[in-house]
C-alpha cells in the first residue's frame, strides 16, 4: 500500500505519423480463372494503410514488363509513385 512505483514518467505524449496514401502498396496474382474477354489472369494492387485495391484482368502470358507497364497505366496515373 505505501510502496512507490519504480517506473520513469512517460513523458510528452508524441502522435504516430499517418503514411500518406499508397505509400506501402502489395501486389498478388490470381490465376486459373475462367477465361473472359480473353483474359484470365487478375492482378491485385491494395495499398496497406487503407485498404484501397485496383483489380487489373491481365491476359496470359505475363512478364515484369507487362506488368510495371499496366501497373503505370493503372495506378500510377491516378496515386503516383
Amino acid at each position: 500500500m505505501h510502496k512507490h512505483e519504480n517506473l520513469n514518467s512517460p513523458g510528452l505524449l508524441k502522435p504516430i505519423l499517418a503514411p500518406n496514401s499508397w505509400e506501402g502498396v502489395c501486389m498478388d496474382f490470381i490465376t486459373g480463372l475462367p477465361k473472359s474477354e480473353g483474359r484470365d489472369i487478375l492482378m491485385v494492387v491494395v495499398e496497406r494503410f487503407t485498404k484501397s485495391a485496383h483489380f487489373i484482368a491481365l491476359s496470359h502470358p505475363i512478364s515484369a514488363s507487362k506488368v510495371a507497364k499496366v501497373f503505370f497505366d493503372h495506378v500510377y496515373k491516378l496515386h503516383g509513385l
